[in-house]
């Protein structure tokens, strides 16, 4: 029974639990669309473009021994593959030996006495190196008839058989130092400059150090001299994070893109950490030595096996990437306020005449 007077409350309709709660605009489908169908058309086209044919390009290796058999070999070398090889001339097997173990070379084929050949290898250089250089001078001592020996003087650790730790370690470390970069610039966007620089600086000292702990006591992948590789480390993720912040604030949006095609997708597929770079095909070569993640897939190679005696063109990229951040970091402000400025005076000018007839 009702009251008369009262109104009686109506039941709301009820709704589908699959309908819009509310109007979504088209540009919010879109965008999602398009960013995620660029990204994928980036790292196919990138990965597949640098490493669809791996060839070896002036790899460079060593042979001694007789100077005709020596000759011989070279010619042979190259003619099998134009290109792939650079020889560098040693007085002896000892110091081409002593040249594969600091990197200085990354083979050296000994053609002894009369029957003998010894290969002298480094499997820090990865099972692609390893497999070429095995082949080519098994080959070129077979036809001379020698019986060959290999010795490895920078094994694998046994956390790292196939030779693939540092890259993934150095994609994990870039990866999350591009995420926290994206991060940091969203919630930090009215921060001090000091923040801006110290913040990044502390994430990559705290990153660096915990995953080196992690790659080295935990797995027994990336193995010894674990400050050097911790000091390595933070270098990367700091170039990584400070490059990104940099770029965003500059272009906004497309920072992102642009530090994500440059760190994540150019920056893995050229590290020379799944396929060491000198298989990689023209420019790409040099592009893997100047960005961080190939600077830095090189430097912990470097620090790791062969006594960090190439350390410094590596520091070096590493370094002008965090330079040119900063440097962006810290003059954009001030040439953005000196555009302001400038507009703002063009607008007062062209008011005051706009004025002055009427005055």
């Amino acid at each position: 029974m009702s009251v008369t007077g009262t109104p009686t409350p109506h039941a709301a309709p009820r709704r589908s639990p699959f309908a819009a709660s509310r109007p979504v605009a088209r540009s919010a489908v879109l965008r999602p669309l398009a960013t995620g169908l660029a990204v994928a058309a980036a790292f196919v086209a990138v990965f597949l473009a640098a490493l669809h044919h791996p060839t070896p390009h002036g790899l460079p290796v060593a042979v001694t021994g007789p100077s005709s058999s020596v000759t011989a070999v070279e010619r042979g070398l190259d003619a099998a593959q134009p290109g792939a090889f650079r020889f560098t001339s040693y007085g002896g097997p000892v110091a081409a030996a002593h040249a594969v173990a600091a990197r200085d070379v990354y083979g050296a084929l000994d053609l002894g006495p009369a029957g003998t050949a010894r290969v002298t290898l480094a499997g820090a250089n990865g099972p692609g190196v390893t497999q070429t250089l095995t082949a080519a001078f098994t080959g070129a001592a077979a036809h001379l008839g020698d019986r060959v020996t290999v010795s490895d003087v920078a094994p694998l650790p046994a956390g790292d058989s196939r030779g693939l730790a540092v890259f993934s370690y150095v994609f994990g470390l870039a990866l999350s130092s591009f995420l926290f970069a994206m991060a940091f610039h969203r919630s930090a966007s009215g921060a001090s400059l000091l923040v801006r620089l110290t913040v990044p600086l502390l994430f990559a000292v705290v990153s660096g150090t915990m995953l080196t702990a992690v790659a080295d006591a935990g797995f027994g992948a990336v193995t010894g001299h674990p400050w050097a590789v911790a000091a390595i480390s933070a270098a990367i993720s700091y170039a990584v994070a400070a490059s990104t912040i940099a770029l965003t604030r500059l272009l906004h949006g497309a920072g992102i893109g642009v530090a994500g095609l440059l760190f994540i997708v150019i920056g893995n597929a050229t590290s020379g950490g799944a396929l060491n770079w000198h298989y990689l095909p023209g420019g790409w070569r040099w592009i893997s030595q100047m960005l961080p993640t190939g600077a830095g897939v090189s430097g912990l190679l470097d620090v790791q096996y062969f006594g960090s005696r190439h350390l410094g063109p590596l520091l070096l990229a590493l370094g002008f990437w965090t330079a040119a951040a900063l440097l962006l970091l810290v003059t954009l402000p001030a040439l953005r306020l000196d555009m302001v400025h400038r507009r703002h005076a063009a607008e007062d000018a062209a008011h005051a005449r706009a004025v002055a007839p009427a005055a």
